[in-house]
């Protein structure tokens, strides 16, 4: 299953500029199909999972420090 990207921006909770810095920042895997870019199911719940993570560790280290 594959969503369009401002699909997969909605089902993240992040604004436009947020999933365009993520596709940048290689944590939202796309691809192309023709002209329109698309983002897989798989890559949408990765990309989610590693946001958890990257929340979590922050509080982490937040609180350690």
């Amino acid at each position: 299953m594959a969503y369009p990207i401002e699909v997969a921006f909605d089902q993240l909770g992040v604004s436009r500029t947020r999933g365009y810095q993520l596709i940048n920042g290689g944590m939202l895997r796309t691809y192309k199909d023709g002209k329109r870019r698309l983002c897989s199911h798989v890559a949408l719940v990765e990309c989610q999972q590693s946001m958890e993570r990257a929340s979590t560790e922050g509080k982490r280290n937040a609180a350690a420090a």
